[in-house]
């Protein structure tokens, strides 16, 4: 499958509805598309963690996918997440997250690697 859905509670411990999306190198922008609009239209999912394809690679397309679904930008945890990142190295200048809300559903792109951090570094 190029998209992996679950129920995620390893990086987000706190006690939301979430779904984690794993995008995997073969996802093309359709697919993202219609899982994170499933997801976000027609259930009752307050967080959904798109994890992957924020690169800049020709096929890291996961930012311009969820802006394009936003309802409304969350630039304050896209600053926290930048911030974060550049505070454990470089990379973070690398990086192309995404975040805000679409219907009563909170999206995050985040990169692969740093997850972890990244979203202890913004939970509540």
């Amino acid at each position: 499958d190029a998209l992996t859905s679950t129920i995620f509670g390893q990086y987000w411990p706190y006690p939301v509805q979430t779904i984690h999306i794993a995008v995997n190198a073969d996802a093309d922008a359709e697919t993202i598309q219609l899982t994170i609009k499933a997801w976000t239209d027609d259930q009752d999912v307050e967080l959904v963690i798109v994890q992957g394809g924020c690169g800049f690679e020709r096929k890291d397309v996961v930012p311009e996918v969820v802006q394009s679904l936003l309802h409304k930008e969350a630039p304050g945890i896209v600053t926290a997440l930048i911030t974060e990142s550049l505070r454990r190295g470089n990379e973070g200048m690398l990086m192309r997250p995404m975040a805000g809300v679409r219907n009563q559903t909170m999206i995050l792109c985040i990169p692969t690697s740093p997850a972890r951090g990244l979203l202890q570094a913004i939970a509540p």
